[in-house]
């Protein structure tokens, strides 16, 4: 069992309550409500890629950065 089908089995998917956003846009899916599950593709890309770039720059990139120590 992966990730999704974890996050069903525990949380669980109620609207409004447990619902994360994987299973909000599998619901939007499963609905035929194809607009507002790529609503949420996209604002979960936007937000991933924000907070990366925040830590990129917080770290000065250190974090991709190999260094020798000898």
């Amino acid at each position: 069992m992966g990730e999704f089908g974890a996050t069903i089995l525990i949380a669980g998917n109620i609207p409004r309550v447990t619902r994360t956003m994987p299973l909000a846009i599998y619901s939007y899916v499963e609905a035929g409500q194809y607009m507002d599950a790529f609503e949420l593709v996209i604002y979960i890309c936007v937000l991933t890629l924000a907070l990366l770039s925040g830590i990129h720059l917080i770290t000065k990139g250190s974090l991709f950065r190999h260094t020798d120590n000898n």
